[in-house]
């Protein structure tokens, strides 16, 4: 594509939204008893709306659509994600274990949301891993869960970038 950067973005958001912005998910490598299994994996703009890719320094919520099998009772649920490099190092890990406490009394299927405030990431390609664990129980994990890309922002306000390498 070619252009400004803001309307490149904006022809891409616009074309996500229509189709969801839904992260592809491949379930080949899925780990856990299946009592929960994420059906979902998206990511957020500050005011909701879908894409697929992500700016650094601004908001975004990571969302996990999960779908539980009948009659599970949903208490003691942990929640974890990771962002990768494309090296497979974690970069960043989010856990409900650490911000909230752990989930009591969820509903059969739901979202669940992980808001980071100012992505301290710098522009380029990442995936996400998450696990899901019911009282201890690993119930749903996967590696490499998801892509994503970052693309550049103005993080600390100097609209400079640090370098690709030093």
């Amino acid at each position: 594509a070619h252009g400004e950067t803001g309307e490149i973005l904006g022809a891409y958001r616009g074309a996500m939204q229509a189709g969801g912005g839904n992260l592809p998910i491949d379930s080949s490598a899925r780990k856990g008893s299946g009592t929960i299994r994420i059906t979902n994996i998206s990511l957020q703009e500050a005011d909701g709306a879908s894409c697929v890719s992500a700016r650094s320094g601004q908001p975004l919520t990571i969302v996990l659509d999960y779908v539980a099998q009948p009659g599970t009772l949903l208490r003691d649920v942990e929640v974890n994600v990771m962002v990768v490099n494309d090296r497979h190092q974690r970069l960043m890990a989010f856990t409900n274990r650490v911000a909230e406490g752990l989930f009591d009394g969820l509903p059969p299927q739901g979202r669940f949301k992980c808001s980071v405030p100012e992505l301290p990431l710098v522009p380029g390609e990442y995936s996400l891993d998450y696990s899901c664990v019911i009282r201890s129980e690993l119930v749903d994990k996967m590696v490499l869960a998801a892509k994503f890309s970052v693309v550049e922002g103005n993080f600390f306000g100097t609209h400079r970038l640090p370098p690709k390498s030093f």
